[in-house]
């Protein structure tokens, strides 16, 4: 849903200029003592939560489409936002070799919307102590809460991951901003902020959501800027002054808003190889009313520590 973007429409462009230009500066060659670079990719999704009233965009007409998309990728992560116990259920039985982090925004965990976040396992070991979700509110280990005059009870799941090969550990995290109220989507900004900043410390993060909003605004600015300095990482991709929209509303038109982000970090060592919007449909019918983002990002691999001499 979009709801109170379009004041931020004018200085979108100007501002994500400048946000990327700082995120180019500040990508750097891999460090001379690496052994190579692990490569990442990730895909943020809002798939449309199921409704009978969607009619002819209704999610038993269009969740092909959704499989077709993800089995094409394949991506490393994938970070789905409005889902419903039954488009989990039809996401994970659809992608074999995928596990998934999953919890529902409401009291009832097996009731209503979540934003699972599916990763491969022949790559990726989930930290068993590391990971979980968390309520977007002044409270966020209680399930159903809510804060800052948000519509609803809004989450980040998030997970520490080990590189099977390589060993590097990445922090994914995937949420969804509450689509009212702009204090709302600014203080869940800090609140994933402060955790990244207490938990992944130098180690590689990817952040990605649906954020309700855009570039120029208070919540992004909280990644951007700060003591994260993520990077938005479609902006850090291509040199362009146009930022492409991801919300369209089930019309395909692509100059729409772009709220749906990737962000990742630490930035001196970043590489961001690629980024995509993806505009699959049939006809006339399309995944979803947004576009999802699928991104390739680089970190570098340390070289084994060698032996002490005896």
């Amino acid at each position: 849903m979009l709801r109170g973007v379009c004041v931020y429409m004018l200085l979108g462009v100007s501002v994500a200029m400048m946000a990327y230009a700082r995120a180019a500066e500040e990508q750097r060659e891999s460090p001379a003592d690496a052994a190579g670079t692990l490569r990442v990719t990730a895909l943020t999704f809002n798939i449309r939560y199921s409704t009978k009233s969607d009619g002819p965009n209704r999610w038993d007409l269009r969740r092909d489409l959704v499989r077709t998309l993800l089995l094409r990728e394949m991506p490393d992560f994938v970070g789905l936002q409005e889902a419903l116990p039954e488009q989990v259920a039809f996401v994970r039985e659809s992608l074999p070799g995928y596990s998934v982090l999953v919890r529902s925004r409401e009291v009832d965990s097996a009731r209503g919307e979540a934003v699972p976040l599916f990763y491969r396992e022949d790559r990726w070991q989930l930290d068993a102590e590391s990971h979980g979700t968390f309520w977007l509110s002044e409270t966020p280990d209680v399930p159903g809460s809510k804060s800052w005059q948000s519509s609803l009870p809004r989450v980040t799941t998030w997970g520490r991951f080990t590189q099977v090969d390589s060993g590097i550990v990445v922090w994914v995290y995937n949420t969804h901003f509450d689509h009212l109220s702009e204090n709302a989507r600014t203080e869940s900004a800090k609140l994933m902020a402060r955790h990244i900043a207490e938990h992944a410390k130098d180690d590689a993060v990817v952040v990605m959501g649906d954020m309700n909003a855009v570039s120029s605004s208070p919540a992004l600015k909280t990644f951007l800027g700060g003591p994260l300095q993520l990077v938005d990482v479609y902006m850090a991709a291509h040199r362009q002054e146009r930022e492409p929209g991801t919300f369209h509303g089930f019309t395909g038109k692509r100059d729409g808003s772009r709220i749906d982000f990737q962000l990742a970090g630490p930035a001196r060592w970043l590489r961001v190889v690629d980024a995509r919007v993806l505009y699959d449909h049939d006809g006339d019918r399309y995944a979803s009313d947004h576009f999802p983002v699928l991104a390739t990002m680089e970190w570098p691999v340390p070289k084994p520590a060698k032996p002490d001499s005896q």
